[in-house]
C-alpha cells in the first residue's frame, strides 16, 4: 500500500470513528453539524464524486492516444455516472428529488462489485478481458476489508435519521480509493504503455 493510501484511509476512517463517537457522545451535534443537511459529510461526499470525476477525465486524457475505444467509452461512461450521482445527491440534498434508487439495489450491487467481480476478474480469462477493456477498476483485498470496517463503524453508530449520510460518505471516498489504486492499476497507467 503506498504512503498517499495511508493517509487517505486514515483519514476517511478517523473521520467515520468520529461520527461514531459522536453520535454517542452528543447526538445533536452529530445531527447537526456531522451529518445533518448541508453539514460536513453532504460536502465531502460532493467533493469525492467530484474527484472521481476529475480523475476519470485525466486518464481520457492521457491514455485515450494508446487505448481502444471501449475503454475510452468505458472511461466517459464512470465520469457520466458519477456525474449523474452528484446531480442526484446535491439535488436530494436540497430537497429537489427524492431517493432514487431503493437502499437494497445499491446494497446488491455493492456486494456484485466487492465480492463476485474480484473473484471473476482473477479465475476467468474472459471476464478479465473485458474489464480491462472497459476500464473497470478492480478493488483490492484490502478495498474489500476497509467496506467491512465500514459496515462495522455503521452498526456501531447510534440509530438515527443522519447514519446513512455517514454510510454513504464512507461507501463514496472507499470507491474514490479504489479508482486510484485497483488490482488492475496497470491498464490505467501511462508508464506501461509501449509506444
Amino acid at each position: 500500500m503506498m504512503i498517499s493510501e495511508k493517509i487517505g484511509f486514515a483519514l476517511i476512517f478517523t473521520l467515520l470513528i468520529i461520527g461514531a463517537w459522536l453520535s454517542h457522545s452528543d447526538l445533536a451535534a452529530y445531527s447537526h453539524w456531522y451529518a445533518g443537511q448541508h453539514a460536513l459529510l453532504e460536502w465531502l461526499t460532493l467533493a469525492s464524486l467530484l474527484c472521481g470525476i476529475i480523475t476519470c477525465i485525466y486518464r481520457v486524457s492521457i491514455l485515450t492516444p494508446f487505448r481502444k475505444t471501449s475503454f475510452v467509452i468505458g472511461l466517459y461512461s464512470f465520469t457520466a455516472v458519477l456525474l449523474v450521482f452528484g446531480v442526484l445527491e446535491g439535488s436530494r440534498r436540497w430537497g429537489i428529488v427524492g431517493d432514487i434508487l431503493p437502499g437494497w439495489s445499491i446494497a446488491v450491487f455493492i456486494f456484485v462489485y466487492l465480492a463476485i467481480l474480484p473473484l471473476a476478474y482473477l479465475k476467468y480469462p474472459k471476464v478479465k478481458k473485458r474489464v480491462d477493456n472497459w476500464a473497470i477498476p478492480i478493488p483490492r483485498g484490502y478495498h474489500v476489508v476497509s467496506y467491512v470496517g465500514l459496515l462495522a463503524i455503521h452498526f456501531l453508530t447510534v440509530s438515527n435519521p443522519q447514519r446513512p449520510e455517514q454510510l454513504q460518505f464512507g461507501a463514496a471516498w472507499l470507491f474514490f480509493m479504489v479508482m486510484m489504486e485497483p488490482l488492475n492499476r496497470v491498464i490505467f497507467s501511462r508508464t506501461t504503455i509501449e509506444r
